[in-house]
């Protein structure tokens, strides 16, 4: 009987010894690299607002212009009569929406769902860094295209980010260096850990000059 307790007694510490090892600690989890919190965006469609990370609600183009507000569209065709795209894109003859591919307006920054300018497709005009997750376009990104048309002198560029867990640092690779940015397939860039950036995409950062 003796010998028996004593076996139970060490094979319960053994288990308990394996498990404190095995277990992450609080503060080493807390210290890992996370994904920014949710912050979903609110669009005007129809004529009420929707929650892009949430549905795209039928819409196939949304565009954020300057200021931040944010307008989408069943398609190209609505969004040529918005008053507002055509004011911040100076459209007007010979030069307008249709001319540039996908139909992408002039000094934004496109993002298509599809390879060559197809698909869903997303528009950004001001800096700063646009989480994709609250677009609802997060590992989506398939083709991009910029051309500056009325704002050359603040061109700048962008980068895109892919956002990596634990203690691996993100994946970046910048885009448009020039007035015509033409990506009609990520899949034909590369990925620093081999493959391509073809539906990678989790943040868009545009850097205007």
């Amino acid at each position: 009987m003796q010998i028996r307790v004593v076996s139970s007694i060490t094979a319960t510490l053994t288990a308990t010894a394996l498990l404190i090892a095995v277990a992450p600690t609080a503060s080493a989890a807390s210290n890992l690299p996370k994904d920014p919190p949710a912050n979903p965006v609110l669009a005007e469609y129809k004529g009420k607002k929707i929650n892009l990370a949430a549905s795209w609600s039928g819409a196939t183009v949304c565009t954020e212009f300057p200021g931040g507000s944010v307008h989408c569209y069943s398609n190209d065709t609505e969004a040529q009569a918005d008053p507002e795209l055509r004011k911040t894109s100076k459209l007007s003859a010979p030069m307008g929406i249709e001319s540039l591919p996908g139909n992408c307006s002039p000094d934004y920054w496109c993002l298509f769902e599809d390879i060559n300018y197809g698909g869903h497709k997303l528009q950004f005009f001001d800096s700063g860094r646009k989480n994709l997750s609250d677009w609802g376009f997060r590992d989506t990104a398939s083709s991009i295209y910029r051309g500056v048309i009325n704002y050359p002198l603040n061109y700048g560029y962008a980068t895109m980010v892919d956002y990596r867990s634990g203690v691996l640092y993100d994946r970046v690779r910048d885009v448009g260096q020039g007035l015509e940015s033409k990506y009609p397939s990520l899949g034909a860039l590369g990925y620093p850990d081999g493959g391509d950036w073809n539906d990678r995409m989790d943040a868009f950062d545009v850097k205007r000059g």
